[in-house]
């Protein structure tokens, strides 16, 4: 074997190591290309500041982490917890509530009905639902007394004390039912239609003349909830003799200032709307 053979027989090791290394080392980084710097200003009428632009919302960090405060993590100095009595009955008239016993536990502040409310009624837009229901329940759910405490426990062990005594009447479960005109309206004498409301479109008579097929029926559908992450909840306060503050839940803020202003309105307060 001649000196040419024999030295390269000796350095392939060397190149067999040097094209490994060749192969396991990392690709290069791709250069940066600068975005264009050119912004497109669209014609008047059609600009908006959000279009092309990356937004985020101011909250969602504090969701994200669990860190929201809802009004009901809301307390304030010296603040009462107020608990609401429900009926539990569908329709009945009220004959009398006792209120003694909860009055007379301590740590209880104050207990009302709906004599006690100046304007008992509020609404969105027909003021027919009684803040505490006064002679008449219409639903379950209807309140029929409050209690405010120095703690929840306290005015929730209140309301358990409170006595009702009801003249149970037979309810209309059925919104068909209701729309007969033999079943007594909600607020006699007046029906139970809140209103009507007609949409026409087209010649219907002539549609139908002119369909293969014409399917009638009944169709129902379930209620919808929106199901907030945030209780539907409201703090009060007083910040002046003459201004409340309320803090209530997102969705129920413009709803709570209207139908708060009425009942604000009484022999010992009265407030303008803005206050």
């Amino acid at each position: 074997m001649d000196t040419k053979s024999t030295k390269a027989v000796k350095d392939a090791p060397v190149a067999t190591l040097e094209a490994t290394a060749e192969m396991l080392r990392a690709p290069a980084a791709a250069p940066l290309v600068p975005l264009p710097l050119e912004v497109l200003v669209p014609e008047a009428r059609q600009q908006t500041p959000a279009v092309r632009q990356r937004a985020t919302r101011p909250d969602c960090r504090l969701h994200g982490l669990g860190q929201t405060k809802y009004i009901d993590d809301m307390y304030l100095p010296g603040m009462l917890y107020a608990k609401i009595k429900r009926a539990g009955v569908a329709s009945a008239r009220i004959i009398s509530i006792d209120t003694k016993e909860a009055e007379a536990m301590p740590g209880v502040v104050a207990v009302i009905t709906g004599k006690d409310v100046p304007c008992n009624s509020f609404g969105p837009s027909l003021k027919d639902q009684p803040v505490l229901a006064d002679t008449r329940v219409f639903h379950a759910g209807d309140g029929v007394a409050a209690v405010a405490a120095i703690t929840e426990q306290i005015a929730a062990d209140a309301i358990a004390k409170i006595k009702v005594e009801y003249e149970i009447l037979t309810p209309v479960l059925d919104p068909l039912e209701s729309l007969k005109l033999e079943t007594p309206g909600l607020h006699a004498p007046n029906p139970n239609i809140y209103g009507r409301k007609v949409i026409k479109k087209g010649d219907i008579v002539k549609g139908f003349a002119e369909s293969d097929r014409i399917f009638e029926g009944s169709y129902r559908t379930q209620m919808v909830e929106h199901v907030p992450l945030e209780p539907h909840a409201i703090s009060c306060s007083f910040g002046s003799m003459t201004r409340i503050c309320l803090a209530a839940s997102r969705a129920l803020r413009p709803y709570s200032r209207a139908c708060s202003w009425p009942i604000c309105q009484g022999p010992s307060i009265s407030l303008p709307r803005h206050q």
